[in-house]
């Protein structure tokens, strides 16, 4: 095993992002209207999902990164490894051909200062499945990442048994397992999905658990808050749980020191200083740009301060300096900084924000 290699599996697409430079969010929305024109600035094409967003900046910060996914044999399937090197040359591709479905690709509108708009088709997606990450590999590595269900069929429409299985399988094999979600179509199959019966299933066999409370909300049919939430996924056997709650920063709850000691997570870092804490952190204050990507970030820097054998606060604040980071420099995977660089701006001015 080498206990600095992360697996990013699950969904992965082609962003295509026009630059939208209406002076309101109004005038944008009202050009969308039948029988209108909306100028926008060029085309930006980059990997998107969780695959691409967690793993390209995993590897940016240092960290020994596999990307496991599955592409069409279309023409964005054959630009996707390009996009994918140019992120994060380090970085490891093992991705799946699939001859039927096509390359997913999401068109993605976002003002600078507002959230975005993401018209999404899975894809390939659809058909991702456990056969498509090698057994070798997994045993290889000592923390596996799935992210995005919601947009990946063969993900929900069994009720989370593959995802469990999977999870299951890794863990057996030493392999500590993360967990991230995303926001369903309202429209889809996938929101008529049971997600809190899928989080029933899959929880006891996920070490890490980082959705936003959005998410949480959707998936449980509940306005509770992130700490109701957190505690209700850690009772369902969840050994780490980061609610992302946006601009107010992350909540982190975790399991008790028995339930830690027993997991993977126990080869990487010492379960009994992560045991039974409750971590607000704070949104480091930065001018926002972009928030697409910002909460995989987030997670990659959580999952990097693990991979470091970092404490669960130290990692609380890399994961909010790696989101603060994205938010800054508007999603561009090109300016992802290395972990030291973090770490610099962590000592400097952001030291002087409130400690959880």
């Amino acid at each position: 095993m080498n206990r600095r290699r992360v697996v990013v599996a699950g969904h992965i697409c082609v962003d295509l992002v026009p630059r939208i430079e209406s002076s309101s969010e109004e005038s944008m929305l009202a050009s969308l209207l039948p029988g209108r024109t909306l100028h926008v600035g060029p085309l930006t094409m980059i990997p998107g999902g969780a695959v691409a967003n967690v793993g390209i900046a995993l590897s940016r910060f240092g960290v020994d990164t596999v990307l496991v996914a599955r592409r069409g044999t279309d023409s964005l399937g054959e630009t996707l490894p390009a996009l994918l090197t140019h992120a994060a040359p380090r970085a490891r591709l093992a991705l799946t051909n699939d001859h039927d479905l096509g390359t997913s690709y999401s068109v993605i509108v976002s003002r600078p200062g507002s959230d975005r708009i993401i018209l999404q088709h899975p894809g390939a997606n659809d058909a991702f499945t456990a056969l498509d990450l090698d057994p070798a590999l997994l045993a290889s590595c000592a923390l596996l990442h799935f992210g995005y269900p919601q947009v990946m069929r063969s993900a929900y429409h069994d009720g989370g048994t593959m995802v469990r299985d999977l999870f299951s399988r890794a863990r057996r094999a030493g392999v500590a397992t993360s967990l991230d979600l995303t926001i369903a179509d309202p429209d889809s199959e996938a929101a008529r999905a049971d997600w809190s019966g899928f989080l029933k299933r899959v929880l006891p066999e996920t070490d890490i658990f980082a959705p936003s409370i959005a998410e949480l909300r959707e998936a449980f049919g509940t306005d509770d808050d992130a700490d109701a939430i957190a505690l209700r996924c850690v009772d369902l056997g969840a050994g780490v749980v980061a609610v992302k709650l946006g601009s107010d920063g992350l909540l982190v709850r975790s399991g008790s020191a028995n339930a830690l000691s027993a997991s993977p997570l126990r080869r990487v870092v010492r379960t009994d200083e992560w045991a039974g804490k409750r971590i607000a952190q704070p949104a480091f204050p930065v001018a926002v740009r972009n928030t697409l990507g910002a909460g995989d970030t987030a997670i990659a820097g959580l999952l990097a301060g693990v991979i470091e054998g970092r404490s669960i606060e130290e990692s609380s604040r890399l994961a909010a300096a790696a989101g603060a980071w994205s938010v800054e420099s508007g999603h561009t995977h090109a300016t992802l900084p290395s972990l030291e660089t973090l770490d610099r701006r962590l000592a400097g001015e952001w030291h002087k924000e409130k400690q959880p």
